[in-house]
C-alpha cells in the first residue's frame, strides 16, 4: 500500500506536469513578435519570459515531451491579389510626321514569299481599329505598293460606291488590310461570292486615271468601271488615316 507521501508526490508531480503543460501552451499560442520563452530558474521553477535571466536556463518544450509531433500540411490558401502591371518592353511602332501613332510594327515583307513577281519589299503595320487588329503593308506614303492587283478595292456598282469588297486574306489572329487612298479598308464579314463593276486604286493623279478610263477620288485615287467574273471576296470596314502626317517614320520606345 502506498504510503501517504507518495500520495503527495504524485500529486506534486502531476500538478507540476499541468504546470508545465500550461506554459508550453501560452509559448505555443504567443504571438511570434513577442518572442516569448521558457526559462528555467536557480530553484528550479519554469518561467515565461521573453527572454531568459542571467542565471536562468532555457528550456526547450520537446524536451520536456509536452509537445507533440509536427502535424501534416494543411491545404493551400486562397491565391493573393494581383500585383502591378510591369513595365512596357521596347517595341518598333510607326509614327507620322508628328509623332502620332500609326500603328506597330510587324516586321518587312518580300516580294519573294507573295505574289506577281514585283521584286522590292515593303513594311507590314498592325494596327488596332475598335476591338480587332488590322495588318497591312505600307510604305511612307501610306501606299500599298506591293500587290497592285490585289490593292484594288472592288465594288458591285459601277461608280465604287456601296460597300467596298477586298480579298479575305485569312488569319486566325488579326484582319487583313489594304491602304487605299489613304484609307485602311479591312476585312470585316463573311466570305461572299460576287462579280464586281468597278474598283478603287491609287495611287493614280488625274493624268494616269483618265489614261484608265477612270474618274479621280480624291486624295490620290482613281475609279475605274470594269466587269469582273464572279470572285471569292468580304466586305471591307473603313478606317480613314488622311489625317496623319507624312511622311511616316519608325521609332523603338
Amino acid at each position: 500500500m502506498r504510503s501517504k507521501e507518495d500520495a503527495a508526490d504524485s500529486l506534486m508531480l502531476a500538478a507540476s506536469r499541468m504546470i508545465c503543460a500550461a506554459m508550453v501552451a501560452a509559448i505555443l499560442v504567443a504571438d511570434p513578435a513577442t518572442g516569448a520563452v521558457l526559462c528555467r530558474t536557480g530553484g528550479g521553477t519554469l518561467k515565461v519570459r521573453d527572454t531568459c535571466k542571467a542565471k536562468e536556463t532555457s528550456v526547450d518544450p520537446s524536451a520536456l515531451g509536452l509537445r507533440g509531433p509536427q502535424g501534416p500540411i494543411g491545404p493551400d490558401g486562397p491565391p493573393g491579389t494581383q500585383g502591378p502591371i510591369g513595365l512596357r518592353g521596347p517595341g518598333a511602332i510607326i509614327k507620322d510626321a508628328n509623332g502620332a501613332v500609326v500603328g506597330a510594327y510587324g516586321g518587312f515583307a518580300s516580294s519573294d514569299t507573295c505574289c506577281y513577281g514585283y521584286r522590292f519589299g515593303i513594311d507590314i503595320v498592325v494596327r488596332q481599329v475598335g476591338n480587332k487588329l488590322v495588318r497591312f503593308v505600307t510604305d511612307d506614303r501610306l501606299r500599298d505598293q506591293f500587290s497592285p492587283e490585289a490593292g484594288r478595292i472592288r465594288f458591285i456598282s459601277t461608280d465604287c460606291s456601296g460597300t467596298p469588297m477586298i480579298y479575305q486574306g485569312v488569319s486566325p489572329l488579326s484582319a487583313y488590310g489594304l491602304v487605299v487612298n489613304r484609307r485602311l479598308f479591312y476585312a470585316d464579314g463573311p466570305l461572299t461570292r460576287v462579280s464586281s463593276s468597278s474598283w478603287l486604286q491609287s495611287p493614280l493623279d488625274a493624268e494616269a486615271c483618265a489614261t484608265e478610263s477612270g474618274t479621280t477620288v480624291p486624295p490620290e485615287g482613281c475609279c475605274v468601271a470594269t466587269n469582273e467574273g464572279p470572285t471569292d471576296l468580304v466586305p471591307a470596314a473603313v478606317d480613314d488615316l488622311t489625317s496623319y502626317a507624312l511622311p511616316l517614320h519608325l521609332e523603338v520606345e
